[in-house]
């Protein structure tokens, strides 16, 4: 069965938007205090980082949506990462014929 969508993962964007600003931080304190060999290097490793990270779809999206014959409405949301593990589940049904 495929996924219905795959997305951006909210707590991997969060995760390498924190590890991103750790490393530049530690680039910026590096200036002028470690070799430049060592300091391209670390310069390299950010760069590598944050193209390694942007937009990766991680995120396997599933839903659907309608109304059965017994005329209850219902939608259904399920989305998990393949990176992280984040899950998060949702459905809501509603008897529309009573």
């Amino acid at each position: 069965m495929s996924a219905d969508n795959w997305a951006v993962c909210p707590k991997c964007k969060k995760d390498e938007a924190e590890k991103l600003k750790r490393m530049s931080v530690e680039l910026n304190e590096a200036y002028g205090n470690v070799p430049p060999s060592r300091y391209d290097e670390m310069s390299k490793a950010l760069a590598n980082y944050r193209n390694k990270t942007e937009n990766s779809l991680t995120l396997r999206e599933d839903y659907s949506q309608g109304i059965d014959i017994e005329g209850v409405y219902s939608v259904e949301y399920g989305g998990t990462c393949e990176k992280c593990g984040f899950t998060f589940s949702y459905k809501y049904e509603k008897k529309l014929i009573p």
